[in-house]
């Protein structure tokens, strides 16, 4: 039986920052080595230079290999590999890299084996400006994985004089491109039990349209309700995913995702083979009353979970329908919910209040999914300024950075801390810290918030963004807080680090010179004084690159 859901987004990377030893002060840190077994490395990582330079890293000889440069801007995408079994994706990797130069499409094959010899795509040959690309996998047949590639003759034309163009990576140069015009790319959908791609959702002018997995068959899709307009369609955003058989109706498996289309909620139900005719409709009971662009969301099986404002939603996708199933599960005054995580029986959020004076002041809430026993972990304190952000969860545990101004004396501060996630007397802060990325397991289960598996925490930071030189980089077991790892010392002259996170235990990351030149730093988070600066280039600014789109892992 088929299912389907929609494309997530990930953004994955990593870490990299600072330099000197300090006393982590804390009971369960346990000097050994993790209980997972060693990975395979088993495709290059990349980088790329502000002179159009692009290079490849071997992870187990990490030494930099150009291997192409000069492509035409905005067209380059990094495409994941790995294998879909069981609604898990494992052993997620970076697959291709896909490009345009001189005209014509070009694909790296970036397994370890590979040659690295850049191979042609299609018979394109004759690209110009490009305004925008997309790079999306397909788990089923990685070699189908699609290529999307937005042209006009400049700039200016981006918004309104384009085209977009379709190519699947396996095409020779006896295949064209195929032309979807002046539309817009909402999402592919996915095969839910093989990871595939069987089809789109674009915008075409003021109608949503729903494709085949080769835009040869776009069927409009049918409006229950008739007040949707050019202007909200741009604006729409995916929430979560349900399939399902119709009672009746031989073959008739079905998807039902939930959208918020300006400050409402609506349905788009669709049969999978495309015997039917699509529909989205508006759920009339709901209407957002703050700040529907900058919706936080997860999905937990058949539940989603969003913020509106000061609330969260939850709402069961399988019976939407019922207005019944849409629940308020916290409601925290004038304030703003601007980020929550999912433990294993609660949601931790936290909640920003604006004043007028002092900026945004953060506090820490919990709640048990059924929206009791609200509490708060770290209150609103009245000699301080708190800026809260939380970094990951484990089973019970939730892990937050704190940028925190005292009003007495404006001394700033950076704090890393932990604590359970129903008890303030669990709580563990470590001034002048700060965590600074994070891993992923290759092997990821879909339809679940991601966890770390290990965390970084760079220490010595004075505040925030200044998080380098001089503080050393210990990883850990996200779980329990254990297995610390002395990862190494950035070099003096690196001031500023990216905050990324990455799927698998080696990763490049770029550190930041006074200058704002990055370099290119290599690190292991399971293996001691792993932390190598691969570049040292004063005038050349450097930036890993990282997988940006991975399917079904964040909604």
């Amino acid at each position: 039986m088929k299912k389907l859901l929609f494309l997530g987004i990930l953004t994955s990377a990593f870490v990299f920052s600072s330099g000197f030893d300090c006393n982590l002060d804390d009971s369960n840190n346990d000097n050994g080595t993790d209980t997972v077994e060693e990975e395979v490395q088993s495709s290059y990582l990349f980088y790329k230079t502000d002179l159009n330079q692009y290079f490849v890293v071997d992870p187990n000889n990490p030494l930099p290999v150009q291997v192409e440069e000069n492509i035409t801007d905005n067209s380059l995408q990094l495409i994941a590999g790995g294998d879909f079994e069981d609604e898990k994706i494992k052993n997620i990797q970076n697959q291709y890299v896909v490009y345009i130069k001189n005209g014509k499409i070009y694909k790296i094959d970036l397994s370890i084996n590979s040659d690295l010899a850049p191979e042609r795509v299609s018979s394109e040959d004759d690209v110009d400006f490009v305004c925008e690309s997309k790079g999306f996998t397909d788990f089923l047949l990685n070699r189908k994985s699609a290529y999307l590639y937005k042209v006009a003759d400049n700039l200016s034309d981006c918004e309104d004089d384009y085209d977009w163009y379709y190519v699947y990576l396996d095409m020779s140069l006896d295949d064209n491109p195929v032309k979807i015009g002046e539309k817009d790319i909402i999402m592919p959908l996915y095969d839910r039990d093989s990871g595939t791609i069987v089809g789109w959702l674009i915008r075409d002018g003021d109608n949503l349209r729903y494709c085949d997995e080769e835009f040869d068959d776009c069927d409009k899709v049918k409006y229950l309700e008739d007040n949707l307009d050019e202007d909200y369609l741009p604006n729409i955003k995916y929430l979560g995913s349900f399939t399902y058989v119709e009672e009746g109706n031989e073959g008739g498996l079905f998807n039902k995702d939930l959208f918020v289309v300006k400050d409402r909620l609506y349905l788009f139900i669709y049969n999978i083979n495309q015997t039917e005719e699509a529909v989205f409709f508006e759920i009339p009971s709901y209407q957002f009353r703050y700040d529907y662009e900058n919706i936080v969301h997860h999905q937990e099986g058949n539940t989603i979970y969003f913020t509106d404002g000061g609330r969260i939603i939850k709402v069961d996708i399988k019976e939407i329908e019922d207005d019944k199933v849409i629940e308020i599960v916290a409601e925290v005054g004038n304030a703003r919910i601007k980020d929550f995580v999912i433990t294993d029986n609660r949601i931790v959020f936290v909640a920003s209040i604006e004043n007028p004076d002092l900026g945004d002041i953060d506090a820490l809430y919990s709640v048990k999914k059924d929206g009791e026993d609200l509490k708060t972990l770290i209150p609103i304190l009245g000699d301080r300024i708190r800026t809260i952000d939380i970094v990951t969860a484990s089973s019970d545990k939730v892990y937050y950075n704190v940028k925190e101004t005292l009003l007495i004396n404006n001394e700033q501060r950076t704090i890393a801390g932990y604590l359970k996630d129903d008890d303030i007397a669990t709580i563990k802060e470590f001034e002048y810290a700060y965590w600074g990325g994070g891993t992923y397991l290759k092997d990821v289960e879909v339809f679940k918030q991601p966890r770390l598996y290990r965390i970084l925490k760079i220490e010595q930071c004075v505040h925030g963004d200044d998080c380098a030189n001089n503080g050393a980089i210990f990883s850990f077991e996200v779980e329990d807080y254990n297995n610390q790892i002395s990862i190494g010392f950035v070099p003096l002259d690196i001031k500023t680090h990216e905050v990324m996170y990455g799927f698998g235990s080696v990763q490049l990351g770029t550190g930041y010179t006074q200058d704002l030149k990055g370099d290119i730093f290599y690190l292991d988070v399971q293996d001691e004084d792993s932390l190598l600066r691969l570049t040292n280039s004063p005038s050349t600014d450097e930036k890993a690159v990282r997988i940006e789109t991975i399917p079904f892992i964040l909604n």
